[in-house]
C-alpha cells in the first residue's frame, strides 16, 4: 500500500500489479460489478499494460477501478472531481476499527490527472457508490456505518452538478 499515491512509475506498476490481482483473484465478483464478462476482461487488459506513459486506452478511471482499489488495498476510497464525487468502500472484508482503518482521498484535476487529497477528520465524505451496496459480500455490510455523518455532512454542501451515483440518467 506504500506506494500507491506516490509518483514513481515502479510504484505504479506495482499498484497496477496489485489490482491486477485483485481482479484476477475475484473475477466471478467484478464480472457482477461491472455488469459483464465482456467489461471485466476489458478491464484485465487495461491493468495489463506496464510502460509508461501508458497510451488513454490504457488509462484507469475510478468508476472501473474504485472498488477494486478499494478491495485490494482494504481501504476507504474517497474520489473528488468536479462532475462526480463517490467513496468506494471494500466489497470483501470484515471493516476495520476507526483506529487502523485507512481513508484515501483522489482529487481527479485537469481532465487526466488524479492527485491525493488529505482530509481532516471529520471531513464532509460523498456518498458510497451503489454497486457496494448491490454487490459486496456480507461479511462487508457495515463499512458504509462509520461514514454516515461524513456522507451527510457532504450532501448538505454538495451542489446538484456533482453526481453522486455511478449511473447518472440523462433525459
Amino acid at each position: 500500500m506504500s506506494g500507491f499515491m506516490k509518483g514513481d512509475v515502479h510504484e505504479w506498476l506495482m499498484v497496477r500489479s496489485d489490482l491486477l490481482k485483485e481482479l484476477d483473484t475475484h473475477l466471478d465478483l467484478y464480472e457482477q460489478v461491472v455488469r459483464g464478462t465482456q467489461r471485466a476482461r476489458e478491464l484485465l487488459h487495461i491493468l495489463s499494460w506496464y510502460e509508461s506513459p501508458a497510451p488513454q486506452e490504457y488509462w484507469m478511471t475510478m468508476l472501473d477501478m474504485g472498488h477494486i482499489i478499494a478491495s485490494a488495498y482494504n481501504c476507504v476510497l474517497v474520489h473528488l472531481s468536479n462532475i462526480q464525487c463517490l467513496t468506494f468502500v471494500p466489497l470483501r472484508s470484515k471493516p476495520l476499527p476507526s483506529m487502523k482503518r485507512k481513508v484515501i482521498a483522489i482529487g481527479f484535476v485537469d481532465g487526466g490527472y488524479f492527485v491525493q487529497v488529505f482530509l481532516k477528520s471529520g471531513s464532509p465524505m460523498p456518498p458510497i457508490a451503489y454497486n457496494w451496496k448491490r454487490h459486496r459480500l456480507s461479511i462487508g455490510k457495515n463499512w458504509d456505518a462509520a461514514h454516515v455523518a461524513a456522507i451527510q455532512k457532504f450532501n448538505e454542501i454538495i451542489g446538484v452538478d456533482i453526481a453522486t451515483k455511478e449511473v447518472i440518467h440523462v433525459n
